[in-house]
């Protein structure tokens, strides 16, 4: 009897790769579900003129919060190469335009997180860097409850303020929404000062009247920022009263509205 002789053929087992599927690492990182994008230099590309990407985009809002004159549209162009040569000039790094690692970990210093998008909702317990973040924009735009990346009573209660002060459904919790209006406001008020609402509602009423409020840039019913300030006048003031005319809402136009 012959016996049969059993041939073993190697199975060979094919990794599937963003490499053998011809998609390069970074575009398959952009593609996977719930990617989180963070401003690390070691997870960037070099970007220059002429770049489009979402990392463009990132640069661009990180920019932009940065208070540098860029649109955010992903599109890598003279006016976002512009703006990087100053960001480079001010950080004393090499002027060239060219966002390489050296320029990525300047940029992450001031802002891994860059848009509402990317950053993560915020209620009562949070406790991360993302936290320490809203309470410094908090800061900076006279709500402030502390900088410890604690989200505690205190923190909640300046949101559900600002929330209130800015038409915001005010349930103390940071949504994206609350993120878009947090950031808006930060730019406005650098836009829009307290002096010069201050200087507008002189021009209207007379140099003769001394505002005074908590420097909070609000949002009316129709979206349009003002300020709100108590007048009083200097005349009162001397003769021994408290001087106090009345409330005013000081709008960048020019307006100025008696409560």
């Amino acid at each position: 009897m012959k016996k049969k002789l059993l041939t073993v053929i190697p199975t060979m087992v094919l990794l599937v790769t963003p490499l053998a599927t011809g998609v390069s690492p970074a575009d398959a990182a952009t593609k996977a579900p719930n990617q989180k994008v963070v401003a690390k230099a070691e997870t960037h590309p070099t970007l220059r003129l002429g770049s489009q990407s979402s990392y463009v985009k990132e640069l661009q809002q990180i920019l932009k919060n940065a208070k540098y004159n860029v649109a955010v549209d992903g599109v890598f162009g003279p006016k976002t190469e512009s703006a990087v040569k100053q960001f480079q000039t001010d950080h004393n790094l090499s002027v060239d335009g060219i966002v390489g690692s050296a320029t990525w970990n300047a940029l992450d210093k001031i802002g891994s997180v860059t848009t509402p998008e990317t950053r993560p909702t915020l209620r009562l317990g949070s406790q991360s860097s993302y936290v320490k973040e809203l309470q410094q924009i908090l800061k900076d735009v006279k709500y402030d409850a502390g900088v410890d990346g604690i989200f505690g009573s205190k923190t909640q209660a300046m949101i559900k303020q600002f929330q209130t002060d800015h038409n915001l459904s005010a349930d103390g919790i940071v949504g994206s929404a609350t993120w878009n209006a947090l950031d808006q406001n930060k730019v406005e008020r650098q836009q829009f000062t307290v002096n010069t609402a201050i200087a507008l509602g002189q021009k209207k009423l007379s140099n003769n009247i001394i505002f005074s409020g908590d420097g909070r840039l609000l949002k009316d019913s129709k979206k349009q920022s003002y300020y709100r300030f108590k007048a009083a006048n200097k005349d009162w003031i001397e003769q021994g009263g408290t001087g106090t005319i009345g409330w005013y809402h000081i709008y960048k136009d020019g307006r100025v509205v008696a409560e």
